[in-house]
């Protein structure tokens, strides 16, 4: 009985976007921060490998895959929003579309699933979610872990891949 439930809830997992942070509120970082500073270089330096391992034919990449977005805001002490958006469909070259998959805090009009359009310049981030339940890319999330509780750190390392490319993924 353990097994099946076990199951369910990973195939539950599988079958929903790949932002299992969604619930998490949006994070203030300084620009200036050199962790993630490093996070964005890292992600930008392997986003190629991503969005050709993850698009199909048609620019769509599966539900467990997701993007951070960087969108800007008119807010006290923030001019983007960082914010994870799955359902990606590349409608250009440079440009994508696909649904907010965390709570904006300052995207005016903008709520969790609601459509948006982005150009490849804001993409700060990626994510994949692997058939292991481990989540590779999350540079961000990983830059993150020092600023986190304990607990939290513990439940998110759980779920983080050790290598941040998984090793099946083929370059272009």
């Amino acid at each position: 009985m353990r097994k099946l439930a076990t199951l369910f809830a990973t195939l539950a997992v599988l079958a929903s976007p790949v932002t299992v942070l969604a619930d998490d509120p949006t994070v203030l970082w300084p620009d200036s921060d050199p962790e993630m500073a490093a996070a964005f270089q890292n992600a930008n330096d392997t986003l190629d490998l991503f969005l050709d391992n993850t698009l199909d034919r048609r620019g769509i990449a599966a539900d467990y895959n997701s993007l951070k977005v960087a969108f800007a805001v008119n807010a006290p002490d923030m001019t983007v929003e960082l914010i994870w958006v799955s359902q990606i469909h590349q409608i250009s070259d440079s440009n994508y579309e696909g649904r907010l998959d965390n709570y904006p805090q300052h995207i005016t009009g903008k709520h969790y699933q609601s459509r948006v359009t982005f150009t490849r310049d804001q993409i700060r981030d990626w994510g994949h979610l692997s058939f292991d339940g481990k989540l590779y890319g999350h540079y961000t999330t990983r830059a993150l872990l020092t600023s986190m509780s304990r607990e939290k750190a513990l439940e998110v390392l759980q779920i983080l891949s050790k290598d941040t490319i998984p090793a099946n993924w083929e370059s272009p």
